[in-house]
């Protein structure tokens, strides 16, 4: 019985140290498995982090040109403001001329109104002007400088509009008298 009880411990010390090595195999396995969970996750955070810097930088690139396109529109704007106001002190004077007021006090009070208005256009159009000889500065300017800036664009671009459509009021209206 002794040799019996010696060979069921043998056999029992053997599947002992079986499932040891298969524990050691699996757990090195589950420990193998989770380097490469490890590394896929740092790849993936990487390329997580580059996805929002690109991200960052195509809004940027985005801002940048916005700014330019509301410079360029209050360029144009004011051109056509100062040309529509060459158009109304000309209809003034005209309808002056053919109500025989030219030496009037009125018509001249409205020319100086145009001229003033026209006046008060030219600092935004030169500093929309300056903004786009300045493009490539913008690229580098911190994101809320750019956003004051397309911000003053904009409102740049609301006052021209504002100044041209009273300007196209009173052309109409004076075209009006002159009928």
């Amino acid at each position: 019985m002794c040799i019996e009880n010696i060979g069921n411990w043998a056999s029992y010390i053997m599947e002992q140290s079986t499932l040891a090595a298969i524990a050691a195999v699996t757990g090195f396995v589950g420990a193998l498995g989770g380097l490469f969970a490890a590394i896929a996750a740092y790849r993936s955070a990487d390329a997580a982090k580059e996805a929002a810097r690109q991200t960052h930088e195509v809004e940027r690139r985005g801002l940048v040109r916005d700014i330019a396109i509301a410079a360029n529109n209050v360029i144009a704007e004011t051109m056509r403001v100062d040309d529509l106001g060459n158009k109304l002190k000309q209809a003034y004077q005209t309808l002056a001329t053919l109500s025989y007021q030219t030496g009037g006090s009125e018509p001249k009070l409205h020319i100086e109104e145009v001229e003033r208005k026209q006046k008060g256009i030219v600092p935004l159009q030169q500093e929309a002007l300056n903004l786009i000889e300045q493009f490539e500065s913008l690229r580098k300017s911190p994101e809320d400088e750019l956003v004051k800036l397309l911000t003053k664009m904009e409102g740049y671009l609301v006052h021209a509009r504002r100044v041209k459509e009273k300007f196209d009021h009173d052309l109409e209206s004076v075209e009006r008298d002159k009928a």
